[in-house]
């Protein structure tokens, strides 16, 4: 009796290691099918995330290539209370707008050192009035590196104000520059007719 009693807990015992190393197998399958999954999930949105991104560029490129086609350069940028602009965003066609490359603009401690003498002060007026609500557009002179001048028509808009304690500390500012250098010519060449006429 003792000896069929051994041999029915051996039989339990391995019975119930059978049982312990199947819910063992299937809770792994189950962890495997788990992590599978995820895996399957994972690669989509990474699928999805690149696709994303490619539109996003391809948005971005032919978005460039329109402005480029502009006849005048946009930018992007803030600016702060005392009207220094620091730009976020230059169009490519800055080169043949202004005869500056976006990459070479002049540093905007210097920019107004190239700005027509004589209209300075106005540019800088320009910019620290643009956050009181002053005037949005301006022509100017701007020396080229080269060292021939361009007529531009500087329009800007504040699109967002900041603020601090009730005081207007900078903005968001959008604007364009466009080169007029032709259109002034053509005005004082009608202005002097005008006045041969008369």
């Amino acid at each position: 009796a003792d000896i069929a009693l051994a041999g029915a807990r051996r039989e339990a015992t391995s019975i119930r290691a059978v049982a312990a190393a199947l819910t063992l197998l299937v809770i792994m399958g189950a962890i495997g099918l788990l992590l599978l999954r995820a895996r399957r999930r994972a690669a989509e949105a990474l699928r999805e995330a690149q696709h994303a991104q490619s539109a996003t560029e391809a948005a971005r490129t032919e978005l460039e290539r329109l402005v480029a086609s502009l006849p005048a350069m946009v930018y992007h940028g803030d600016l702060a209370a005392d009207g220094t602009l620091t730009s976020r965003y230059i169009t490519t066609n800055a080169a043949q707008v202004i005869g500056w490359p976006h990459d070479r603009l002049p540093p905007r401690d210097t920019f107004l050192a190239h700005v027509d003498p004589g209209l300075g002060h106005e540019v800088a007026a320009f910019f620290a009035g643009l956050l009181k609500g002053g005037p949005d557009t301006l022509e100017y002179r701007l020396a080229r590196p080269d060292g021939s001048w361009v007529w531009l028509r500087h329009h800007a808009r504040v699109v967002a104000r900041h603020q601090a304690g009730g005081e207007v500390t900078g903005g968001e500012v959008i604007g364009s520059l466009a080169d007029i250098t032709e259109e002034r010519a053509l005005r004082a060449q009608a202005a002097i007719s005008s006045q041969l006429a008369t």
